[in-house]
C-alpha cells in the first residue's frame, strides 16, 4: 500500500527534501532516510562460525553462487 501511495508522490519527493534542506539540511537528510525505507530493506548483521562448517559445504556453495553468477 504504501509504494502505491509514495509512487504517486514520487515526483514530488525531491522537491520536498530539497526543499527541508534548504531550512534544515539534517531534516532533509532525515526525510529521504525514512522515505528511503519503504524501498530498500534494511540489511542485518549474520554471524556464522565457520570452523562448524565443512569446507566441502563452503566449496559447494560457493560454485553454486558462482554458477547463478551470484556474489
Amino acid at each position: 500500500m504504501f509504494q502505491q501511495i509514495f509512487a504517486r508522490v514520487g515526483p514530488e519527493l525531491e522537491d520536498w527534501s530539497r526543499a527541508a534542506a534548504k531550512t534544515d539540511p539534517g531534516g532533509g537528510a532525515e526525510f529521504v532516510l525514512k522515505v528511503a525505507e519503504f524501498y530498500v530493506p534494511k540489511l542485518q548483521r549474520l554471524n556464522i562460525d565457520l570452523t562448524k562448517v565443512a569446507i566441502e559445504d563452503i566449496a559447494a556453495e560457493l560454485a553454486r553462487r558462482e554458477a547463478e553468477g551470484v556474489t
